[in-house]
């Protein structure tokens, strides 16, 4: 079982005070990362970020210093224990996935238009020939997103990033894991990869 924390980073872009005070309970790599940022929707999102990782470490006691990444920049608590985690980010949502269990993966995205050349491009003959078996217009637009989220969560939770994921075949069966999907406000979509 796994716990999901959402935020959405418009209250720090209208006000300046909780965003100073986001600022100041995150480490200062976390702040050096934000300061770098010139866009202000990204910089608050960024921030987001680190505040849902730095409520996650000081609920379970661990020292955000132990947090390290690995070169696909996943980040992990260094020696591979618990808590697993897991973050994603998109236009002004973040969101972070914990378990106690083992390794997570998490993706969020905005549903939009189908696009067919990007599903022939990454995704398997099977997801495609499943998709265009679809006639509800609107059923396939959720179906691809639902299947491109399924993917990064994957690619996320074993660490591979999206190589792995692009790899991965959603219309398969997948008895050694579990995919759980939930519809967020505004059009968005929230996937969590873990295994059974």
């Amino acid at each position: 079982m796994y716990t999901l924390k959402k935020f959405h980073a418009d209250s720090l872009l209208r006000d300046e005070k909780r965003f100073r005070s986001f600022y100041d309970a995150v480490p200062l790599s976390r702040q050096q990362k934000v300061d770098r940022i010139k866009d202000p929707e990204t910089k608050a999102v960024s921030l987001g970020v680190g505040m849902l990782i730095h409520e996650m470490a000081e609920s379970f006691h661990i020292r955000e210093t132990d947090i390290i990444t690995n070169e696909y920049g996943k980040p992990m608590v260094a020696g591979g224990g618990p808590p697993y985690f897991n973050v994603s980010h998109k236009h002004l949502w973040a969101v972070i996935a914990v378990s106690k269990r083992g390794d997570i993966g998490v993706d969020i995205e905005s549903v939009g238009l189908y696009r067919p050349k990007m599903a022939e491009r990454y995704f398997t003959p099977n997801e495609v020939r499943w998709l265009n078996d679809i006639r509800d217009e609107n059923k396939r637009r959720y179906e691809f997103y639902k299947m491109w989220t399924m993917k990064e969560a994957y690619g996320k939770m074993t660490g591979g990033g999206l190589l792995d994921g692009l790899e991965f075949d959603t219309t398969e069966k997948f008895p050694l894991l579990r995919f759980t999907t939930q519809d967020m406000e505004d059009g968005y979509i929230v996937t969590v990869c873990e295994r059974a």
